[in-house]
């Protein structure tokens, strides 16, 4: 059971990789196949069940181990800036998909990418959990308010809350993300009324802040539970001592949902120490 855009878009950034590390040409293969047997299912550390795999191989460059090892850390690259959330994509879309995702890659031979998804052969439709009303998500987790202007960092981060059972909103601006919170965004019954979280980009050009956001939302809600991100943490204006916690760029996954879990435990008022 899987998201067919979502999958067409783990595809393509397989793909957009393999094409980038044959600088020099190649052939890329794209194959499926169906994977039961137990031997090879321990390989993959998968527990016994059928899976279907979509396999990528191409006859690029390859990755080194140590690359090999952060490849779908997010913003991890080793291309130009603006490049590195393909593989970080892929994972969190396989991971929401219950699947897995295998890599293979040697220096000089090529990289081989499986994306490993359970069979659904009787596609189960759990009951809906009734609604928590201290995190205003039916799962009992929180109904995050995500708010970023870059699309693939939006998406990305998305798709790794998401992955661990969040409930995403998101927001291409601070206007987009207060008029969320105001009920104002078309729904007549304000579903995203109840966030739980809101987490929010600093610098978005050509509008509202993420700091100007957060000051108004304190202002509207002061309740509710405010986590910031940010590549530029020296041009915050309290750099020493944010207002607010913030998330410093690039940032891994678990730190990401550490970050969270402190901020909507109330233990993220105090920021934690730039990472290096």
């Amino acid at each position: 059971m899987l998201d067919p855009t979502h999958l067409e878009m783990a595809l393509l950034n397989v793909l957009i990789n393999a094409r980038d590390a044959m600088r020099g040409g190649g052939s890329v293969t794209v194959g499926t196949s169906v994977l039961a047997d137990a031997r090879r299912l321990a390989v993959h550390h998968l527990a016994p069940g059928q899976y279907v795999v979509i396999c990528v191989v191409d006859q690029g460059t390859g990755m080194t181990p140590d690359v090999l090892r952060r490849a779908t850390e997010p913003f991890f690259t080793t291309k130009g800036p603006g490049t590195g959330l393909g593989l970080a994509m892929v994972h969190g879309f396989v991971q929401q998909s219950h699947g897995r995702l295998d890599i293979e890659s040697k220096p000089g031979v090529g990289t081989t990418v499986r994306m490993i998804f359970p069979v659904a052969d009787q596609p189960q439709v759990a009951p809906a959990a009734a609604p928590d009303r201290h995190t205003g998500n039916a799962g009992g987790k929180a109904r995050i308010l995500l708010v970023e202007d870059n699309d693939d960092v939006r998406e990305l981060g998305r798709t790794m809350l998401e992955a661990h059972g969040y409930a995403v909103v998101t927001a291409a601006s601070g206007e987009e993300a207060l008029r969320l919170l105001a009920g104002q965004d078309g729904n007549e019954h304000g579903e995203h009324d109840d966030f739980g979280l809101l987490f929010s980009d600093v610098i978005m050009p050509g509008g509202m802040t993420g700091l100007q956001l957060a000051e108004e939302v304190r202002r509207r809600r002061p309740g509710l539970p405010i986590l910031l991100a940010t590549g530029y943490m020296e041009q915050l204006p309290d750099a020493r001592s944010p207002a607010f916690p913030v998330l410093p760029k690039p940032y891994k996954e678990s730190e990401l949902l550490s970050r969270i879990a402190d901020a909507l435990a109330g233990h993220g008022t105090r920021p934690h120490p730039a990472s290096v």
